[in-house]
Formats: structure tokens, sequence, C-alpha cells
């Protein structure tokens, strides 16, 4: 998968919302003003943001060093960018992080199904920024207790069986199913074979399928990095780290092992982050093979979309070279 896929891709799986906010008919409609204003294309720049492989503050660097723009030219168009298409989602006197952080929350509190049971690009976005954001002591980023009480709270199904509750019936909700398991397993830090023995063994467990039980395994193993982070993860090095299990963790019947799985592998196969230093996305060589990698591209996504535009914008780079 080439660099700008992959940003695609993040940005695709980001909540419907925020994809609303920065990237529908009005925040389009703005950044195309901008773009006008200043005489620069900036829809795949917005992309890079919202994933956060662009931090807001290297803007005007990043567009010195792609498009030759001054960098105090470059903290006007930063400064209309926050105010004109990212302000929804920020307040001025909120970081990246704290985007990345109210992103992160969204997932947790209305979509996590969505996070248990999706794709891994969504997961390792995930994973990248966690880690990072629990490094920092500021009020509006997402500590580690905040998001445990989230979980812990979480009103989503999880489930479609019966669900017991201290012998009552009671609705299989993230926050049942964590109630149970802690009632059952202790509030001390527990290991996979734990885990896995209360998914197969205990009596909800029992009642559900297969790809209910994988569910049920990301919850209880999210649940347990959260909160004990980050000696859940032992002397792992810190790139293998995955607060959201990626692939899903394996279902251990026998050996008490805490499966990490690569993360660093899969890291590998892709690019490094963009940052203000770094090699600006580009064009192979092979202009024709290109071209046509792009219009393919451009035909998954809808005719208005951020995603579509951005590839059009390519696109046409690339025909003039």
């Amino acid at each position: 998968m080439s660099y700008y896929s992959d940003c695609l891709d993040k940005f695709n799986a980001l909540p419907e919302d925020i994809k609303d906010d920065i990237g529908g008919f009005a925040a389009l409609e703005k950044i195309s003003q901008i773009e006008n204003a200043y005489g620069v294309k900036l829809k795949f720049l917005v992309i890079l943001v919202a994933i956060g492989e662009l931090a807001l503050v290297d803007i005007p660097e990043y567009l010195n060093k792609k498009d030759g723009i001054d960098l105090v030219k470059g903290e006007e168009i930063k400064k209309d960018l926050v105010n004109g298409v990212f302000q929804p989602l920020i307040t001025n006197d909120i970081d990246e992080f704290a985007l990345v952080s109210q992103r992160i929350r969204k997932y947790f509190k209305n979509r996590l199904l969505e996070v248990l049971s999706g794709d891994d690009a969504l997961k390792e976005v995930i994973n990248e920024d966690l880690p990072n954001l629990f490094a920092l002591e500021e009020d509006v980023i997402l500590s580690v207790d905040e998001l445990l009480k989230i979980l812990l709270a979480n009103q989503e199904k999880l489930t479609g069986k019966a669900f017991l509750l201290d012998g009552k019936l009671a609705e299989p909700t993230a926050a049942n199913w964590l109630k149970d398991f802690i009632k059952k397993a202790g509030t001390g830090m527990v290991d996979n074979l734990v885990i896995s023995k209360y998914v197969i063994d205990s009596e909800n467990g029992k009642k559900i399928d297969e790809a209910e039980k994988r569910i049920i395994l990301n919850l209880l193993t999210i649940y347990r990095n959260v909160k004990f982070f980050p000696d859940a993860f032992g002397d792992a090095p810190f790139a293998s780290w995955q607060i959201i299990p990626v692939s899903s963790v394996e279902i251990i019947k026998e050996m008490p092992v805490i499966k990490h799985e690569t993360a660093a592998e899969l890291k590998s196969q892709l690019p490094p982050r963009t940052s203000a230093t770094a090699a600006t996305p580009g064009i192979s060589a092979d202009n024709s093979s290109e071209l046509e990698r792009l219009k393919t591209m451009a035909e998954k996504y809808p005719p208005n979309s951020l995603s579509r535009k951005a590839i059009v914008e390519e696109i046409k780079k690339l025909e003039k070279k």
C-alpha cells in the first residue's frame, strides 16, 4: 500500500461526524476559499492533520518545504485553516494533542464496537496516539484514568445473547461485561490466560459465538492494558505496545502467555510519519502507471468527498509533469 493510500484509508476510518466536520460540503467550501486566497492546494494537508500525520504547528514548515511558501504566509494559512476548518473540533487554547484526544474519546464513547471489531488500520491509528497522550499532563489531554472511566461506563451493546449480572438479566453492554469480569477475576493485574478462561468458561462467555468472543476478548484486553498502563506490557519493546489488540489476541487455553502482536513489523511496511523535516509525499517516477493507480483510487470515493478531491489534485499535478 502506498503512503498516499494509507493516509486516505486512515482518514476514511475516522468517525463520520469528524469526517463531516472537516471534509463535508461546508468545510470543502472553506478549504477552496483558502486555497484560492493563497494559490496553494490544501486538501491533502487537511487529511494529514485530521489523521494526526501532520501537527498543526508544523503546517508552515510543511508548506515551505512542499510548495515554497514563506513561513509568515504559512502561519497565515495555518490560522485560516484552524479558524475555518478545524475550529469545530478544537478551541483556541487546545493544541493538536487535544484534537487527537477528542477524536479518541468519540471512538470509545460512541463507536466502541467498531474499535473492538474494526479493521487493523483503525486500531493502529489509535495505538500510535494513546501512549503519547498518556505521557502528557494537561487537563484537555486524554488520560489513563479518563479512558478507564469511559470504558467502565460505556453502554453500547456488544453481544446478542441473554446476559446475567449478579444472577439477574442485564443488557450485554461493555460496562456490564467489564463488571462481570471484574467480579470473577478481581481488580488486580491479569494475564491473557485469565482473560481467555473467562471468555471461554464463564456463564456469559459460553453463550456467545466465536466472533463475539473475539469482541469481548479485545474489550477485556484493552481494559487490562489501560488500567495497568504501562506495566501491562512488561519488558516488550515500546514499538510493539498495542493497547488495542491488532488482528485480535489469541484465545489461550493452556499456557499463561501474554501475547504482544508485532506492531513494529506492520509499521515497518509504511513510510515514516510526516513532519516538517520529513520528505513530502510524492509521485513515483512511472507517471503512467501512477496516474492509472490514482484514477482507480479516486473512483472508490464519492465525487464531492475530501478524499476524492485530494486525489484529483494529485492527478492534475502528475499530468503537468
